[in-house]
Order: C-alpha cells, then structure tokens, then sequence
C-alpha cells in the first residue's frame, strides 16, 4: 500500500510546474522564486522571523526577514497541505525585497538584469506601466492555474521618481 501511495505521488509531483516556470528573482549567488520555494530555501540566504508551525492551509502575511540583522523586506508563506507542517516547509508566496537594501547591484527577474528605470524595465518585460502617485510596472502569467505577478516600484520620495526602488512578487488564485 506504501509503495502505490509513493508512486501516486511522484505522479501528482511530476504534474504540478517546475521552478522555471514561475518567476525568479535573483541577485548575487541567491534566487528565490514566490509560488515555488520554500522558507527553508530563503533561509540559505537570509533569516526569517517566524512561528514554529502552521497549522492546515494557515497563511501568514507580512514576516520580516535578514541578512545579517540588517532588514531586506518581507514575504508572505503559506501551508498548502492537510496537515500541520515546520514553518520551513511553508510555501513563499509573496516576496518584497528593497534594493536598496542589498549591497548587489545587479538584480534578476529570470535571467534579465533589470535597469535602474522603472520604464526602460516595463518595456523589456511588455509589462503595464502605471503613473499614479510614483511609477510602478506590472506583468504576470499563469502558472499552475495561479496568477505569477511581479510589481516593480519606483521610489516616491526620490528626485528621480522612475528610479526602481523594490520590488513584489506574489502567487494567487
């Protein structure tokens, strides 16, 4: 019986989207990709303020995290299973990261070095190019009947408000 449930789930793994499918944010030797990834995977990097357990399909918004006691941003995890898991296995589904917190200065969205340009950044990735209250940039696609959405913000208190200042990447149904 163990070995016809360990085959239905390979089966049910091999179905669901691979990580490339998803967007991957990176910098440095470090990528993370919202949707995919787990918070035992940001923790190669970074330290996560969490609880010690989720309980059933529990979601948790807005947990800090850093390098080095010195905050990059937050991210929002979830507990797809039936069960109550480690925080460590909870799934990342929203990750804010500030670049100017980061001491990289060449980031990533699947492999394409962003620019410092909101714009210039909106129109490489075909995205929507949003003026209300600062600039922003929004681009998505489906991944595993979810929506893979990537904002990118400029910073509202620059000189240069189209400079990119942080970014959001989330999963949702």
């Amino acid at each position: 019986m163990k070995k016809i449930l360990t085959v239905l789930m390979m089966l049910f793994l091999c179905s669901c989207a691979n990580r490339e499918d998803y967007y991957v944010f990176s910098f440095d030797d470090f990528s993370i990709a919202p949707g995919y990834d787990d918070v035992t995977f940001m923790n190669v990097a970074f330290m996560v303020d969490y609880y010690d357990q989720l309980e059933t399909h529990e979601e948790v918004k807005d947990v800090d995290f850093y390098f080095w006691d010195k905050y990059y941003g937050t991210i929002d995890i979830y507990n797809p299973t039936d069960k109550t898991i480690n925080v460590e296995d909870a799934i990342v589904n929203k990750l804010i990261i500030y670049f100017d917190q980061l001491d990289s200065h060449i980031f990533k969205i699947d492999e394409t070095v962003l620019k410092s340009s909101v714009k210039e950044n909106c129109e490489v990735f075909n995205g929507e190019y949003i003026e209300r209250n600062g600039y922003a940039c929004a681009f998505g696609k489906k991944v595993n009947g979810k929506e893979n959405v990537v904002v990118l913000y400029g910073d509202i208190f620059a000189e240069d408000q189209d400079e990119l200042n942080h970014l959001e990447i989330y999963v949702k149904e």
